[in-house]
């Protein structure tokens, strides 16, 4: 029994009037979605310049953001008690050379005893040199602020 081969181009008719109706479809869908869209921000602008307008009229019927920090203005540095502990732990450990030879905050950093973060320690030596604890002795390579202690 002798099976027949189809021919190529007969299934490639045969596909193409499958596809050709989907492709359709799809057009006309992305034809849509896009003119949704485009309505959709118009919409938006049109809220937007309403709002603005609202805004400037009547400033107070509009509700304001609810701040994160309890209105307070965000704080720069680190607290009393952190800088404390730096100032303590620098004052147990004057002696040792790398203090008494200079010191960064990346390299306090890694010190096992202090457990106080990197970015904790760059905001809090500025503050400490401010009260005249520590003194700015260097930049060191890469930009590294090198600080001594003030005797």
């Amino acid at each position: 029994m002798a099976t027949s081969v189809p021919d190529l181009a007969q299934i490639r008719v045969g596909l193409d009037e499958l596809v050709t109706p989907l492709r359709a479809q799809l057009t006309a869908l992305d034809a849509a979605i896009e003119q949704q869209t485009a309505a959709l921000a118009e919409l938006r602008s049109t809220r937007s310049a309403i709002t603005r307008t609202i805004a400037m009229l009547d400033p107070s019927s509009v509700e304001k953001k609810a701040s994160t920090n309890g209105g307070e203005s965000p704080k720069k540095g680190v607290s009393p008690q952190m800088r404390q502990r730096i100032r303590e732990w620098l004052e147990q450990h004057k002696d040792a050379p790398q203090i008494r030879d200079g010191f960064h905050a990346s390299g306090l950093s890694r010190e096992p005893t202090l457990n106080i973060s990197q970015a904790q320690l760059s905001a809090g030596l500025p503050m400490l040199r401010d009260e005249g604890f520590v003194r700015l002795d260097r930049q060191g390579s890469g930009g590294a602020k090198i600080y001594k202690l003030v005797s």
